[in-house]
């Protein structure tokens, strides 16, 4: 393993501070946060008066005046316990920056020190419905009139939402300019027509408070305006590394704890005698996972370098972002892998072990009477979806095998039917079948091969109809590689394409119609 050597030991204090606070203070409560879809304030002032919400705002504003990677160590911690409900970070390492960097000193002594204790938490609305990562698509409008700018608008997926008491709103000062006539603003969320929406459910992130947004003619105070209008979108992209880097340290970090809690894992969890980790597949996967791990590790920390200095670009952390959050994903996925398929949420290797000690008759009563599926359906969640013929979605084993048998089918007819198809497009096959067999013969092959492509029920349908005809029109058949054998034993000739090529059947099947023709 290659050293980490950014940190000091003083880094390393705080981050054994950081990880018993949240061991204490998150985690118990994580899942009920998840049902509930937010974070209860309380753990935001606790936080703060740990000196866990922005300690690099400087000592004049309430903070520590703290380097970047105490920020880092808090982010590491957050993710590396699955505690995805927790919007320190933004607060911390987006929102109070843009206050700090380009707002004016009556703002910063306004909000920072309350930010810092978590009396005022923070949210910045870039998105909208019908512009994303497009920010110059943005049509939230803020309109000045004397000394305030009336704010029109919506936006959504926006983190801290419900939380949130002051945001960072992206705005149109002037339509016409485009990138050049956006502004950022200030917004107190109790300021009359702000109002927020639906705290949206999502596949993830689930703890996350995570928003829409309506203003409907909110005044905001000209003095609440970051920096100068118009000069928004440039402020924007001045952050955006940092933003970036962050993104890829906590989706970094949680992935090495998925692999962490999986090596773990597949040591304690037995098959066929010895632990998973014993066999040579899963040493492959973990090997191939920490490598990656290990090369994205060595590039987040350069970068962590750069930005420490002022010279991280933009290309550099969107690369950053971009290959750790797809990494993550790759990671998490193998791990899930490994777990197996019967792993709960919460691994009891001794309630396993009981587990797989009851009778086999007692396990597939389990099965299939307390099943997940069973429990959804008696929840309802399945008993209203229908497919296209309006029947329900059935959950029994006849499920089981008409998938097998449609895997089968594919696996075994899917390529030798596209290479027939080609095949029959060759002009020179076409006149070969109608000079031997005739037209009727030609014209019964094409729906014959939708049906064999296509799954159960129709293709058998067409399967029998195929070979009636067959049965009543042929009247010799000589066995070996002929037309007509071929045409009365099709599915033997599909499995002969796949294996020896299409090339080779329009030779076999123009050298045997020619013979039938002579």
């Amino acid at each position: 393993m290659i050293p980490r050597t950014l940190f000091s030991s003083d880094h390393e204090t705080f981050r054994d501070t950081v990880r018993k606070f949240l061991e204490n203070e998150a985690v118990p409560h994580h899942e009920e946060w998840e049902q509930t879809g937010v974070v209860p304030k309380d753990v935001w002032l606790k936080a703060g008066e740990q000196g866990f919400l922005c300690p690099m705002v400087e000592e004049e504003y309430g903070g520590i005046g703290a380097d970047f990677l105490y920020s880092v160590v808090i982010g590491e911690e957050v993710s590396r316990l699955g505690l995805t409900g927790i919007g320190w970070g933004l607060h911390t390492e987006i929102v109070a920056p843009y206050i700090e960097h380009n707002g004016s000193e009556a703002l910063k002594q306004k909000y920072l020190p309350k930010m810092v204790t978590g009396e005022v938490i923070g949210a910045i609305a870039m998105t909208e419905p019908g512009a994303g990562s497009d920010l110059q698509g943005v049509k939230t409008s803020a309109v000045k009139e004397g000394d305030h700018y009336i704010l029109n608008g919506s936006k959504t997926f926006i983190t801290n939402g419900q939380n949130a008491d002051i945001v960072i709103v992206v705005a149109k000062t002037d339509p016409s300019k485009g990138a050049k006539g956006i502004s950022l603003f200030v917004v107190e969320t109790d300021s009359e027509g702000f109002e927020k929406g639906t705290n949206l459910k999502k596949v993830g992130m689930k703890a996350q408070d995570t928003s829409e947004l309506f203003f409907q003619d909110v005044k905001v105070p000209a003095e609440n305006l970051l920096g100068e209008e118009g000069m928004g979108f440039v402020y924007l992209m001045q952050e955006l590394p940092q933003e970036r880097l962050g993104i890829a340290i906590g989706g970094l970090a949680m992935a090495e704890s998925a692999l962490e809690h999986t090596i773990n894992y597949v040591k304690e969890r037995k098959a066929f005698g010895k632990p998973v980790a014993a066999f040579q597949n899963t040493q492959f996967k973990i090997a191939e996972m920490h490598t990656k791990l290990e090369v994205a590790r060595a590039y987040v920390d350069r970068c962590l370098e750069l930005h420490l200095k002022k010279e991280l670009d933009i290309p550099t952390a969107a690369a950053a972002k971009y290959y750790i959050t797809d990494l993550q994903c790759e990671v998490i996925d193998e791990c899930v892998q490994l777990h197996g398929g019967y792993y709960p949420l919460s691994y009891d290797p001794e309630k396993s072990d009981k587990q797989r000690k009851r009778s086999a008759d007692e396990q597939i009563q389990d099965l299939f009477e307390n099943s997940a599926a069973k429990a959804a359906t008696k929840k309802g969640h399945t008993i209203q979806r229908v497919g296209s013929g309006g029947q329900m979605v059935r959950l029994d084993l006849d499920v089981l095998s008409e998938h097998l048998h449609n895997v089968i089918h594919d696996l075994t007819h899917r390529k030798a039917v596209i290479q027939v198809n080609k095949i029959l497009m060759n002009e020179d096959v076409q006149a070969a079948i109608q000079g031997v067999l005739g037209k009727k013969v030609y014209d019964a092959i094409n729906p014959w091969l939708k049906a064999v492509a296509a799954p159960e029920p129709n293709y058998m349908g067409a399967l029998e109809r195929m070979l009636n005809w067959t049965r009543h029109s042929a009247t010799i058949v000589a066995m070996g590689w002929k037309v007509t054998t071929a045409m009365v034993q099709p599915l033997g000739y599909t499995q002969s394409i796949a294996y020896l090529g299409e090339k080779w059947a329009i030779k076999k099947f123009l050298r045997q119609s020619i013979s039938q023709q002579k």
